[in-house]
């Protein structure tokens, strides 16, 4: 990969959505984020983080800072219990609503 390409972090890189998108990203220097790396092999450098926990926010900003990252993609929610694994409620809603406030958080911190 070529120095002058851009930096794009995407959390929930593991995902349904995520993992796909991974596979349309060849012309950008990627660092993924999520609890367990894609199922699939790529160029890409995976990063876990659990941004459900209050732990992950200065964990992201490092990792942004360290990754120069220009773009933020943020796929990291439950959708479907069964295939994350995730099925007590409060724990979704920590992953889903706390995770997106910790990940905005985290993006504003960055400057």
């Amino acid at each position: 990969m070529a120095d002058s390409q851009n930096t794009l972090l995407i959390t929930g890189a593991a995902g349904n959505l995520g993992s796909r998108l991974l596979q349309q990203l060849a012309d950008f220097r990627v660092v993924g984020v999520d609890l367990a790396p894609p199922a699939t092999a790529g160029p890409w450098r995976f990063e876990s983080l659990d941004l459900g926990e209050e732990s992950s926010c200065d964990a992201l900003v490092a990792l942004l800072r360290e990754s120069q990252a220009t773009a933020v993609v943020h796929l990291a929610f439950v959708i479907d219990p069964l295939r994350t694994g995730v099925l007590d409620l409060a724990r979704m809603w920590q992953i889903n609503g706390d995770g997106s406030h910790r990940g905005n958080q985290s993006h504003g911190r960055q400057h």
